[in-house]
């Protein structure tokens, strides 16, 4: 995978917000999102969701749209991480530095 030069557009779903930085645009519906997406198709493009959901169900539904538009989900591993051996690795992974995973005495 290739890091892109600049930001891409990033997607969400509370018209309310306003871009965090001022060179990042916001896409908001499903409309501009897949209107956008078309520029990005064929250079596999890495993503994560990172957003914060009781449930998980809106992580699992924005993780598959992406995916279903071409996207590449990537993993966010820190080398801070403890992480136990038998502990399996998915698509959309996150785990925070210094952090303790998987792992029992």
């Amino acid at each position: 995978m290739k890091y892109l030069r600049g930001p891409i557009p990033c997607s969400d779903e509370n018209e309310d917000l306003s871009p965090p930085f001022p060179d990042l645009r916001l896409l908001f519906g499903e409309k501009e999102f897949s209107e956008c997406a078309l520029q990005y198709r064929d250079r596999r493009i890495g993503f994560l969701v990172t957003i914060g959901n009781p449930s998980g169900g809106a992580r699992i539904r924005i993780h598959d749209r992406l995916k279903n538009q071409g996207f590449v989900s990537i993993q966010a591993l820190p080398p801070g991480a403890i992480v136990g051996r038998k502990m399996l690795f998915g698509e959309g992974l996150q785990l925070h530095a210094e952090a303790v995973h998987g792992c029992r005495p």
